[in-house]
């Protein structure tokens, strides 16, 4: 489901620029930038929860991205229950 689209057409992007913010609603991912130092506790499989400031989202990590980028590690979390009502943020997160 396309939910917004950032651009017009004709326009020039920079490159990786936002186009479009596309929704699955029944897949839904929380990708999270985690100190590389807090790692060692990070594992696929672990049980994820996710502060969205208005609520909790439920999860579990399924990917950890192989290389650190600027000192943090990009997890991936599959939501394994629905989002709270509300906007979901994912600044505050506990793995």
């Amino acid at each position: 489901m396309v939910q917004q689209i950032a651009t017009e057409v004709g326009q020039s992007v920079a490159a990786g620029a936002p186009l479009a913010k596309i929704v699955v609603p029944d897949r839904l991912r929380a990708r999270l930038r985690i100190p590389e130092l807090s790692m060692q506790d990070i594992a696929p499989g672990l049980a994820a929860t996710i502060d969205t400031r208005t609520g909790v989202a439920t999860g579990e990590v399924e990917r950890i991205d192989p290389a650190a980028q600027n000192g943090t590690v990009t997890v991936d979390v599959k939501l394994t229950a629905a989002l709270p009502r509300g906007r979901a943020s994912t600044r505050t997160s506990t793995v």
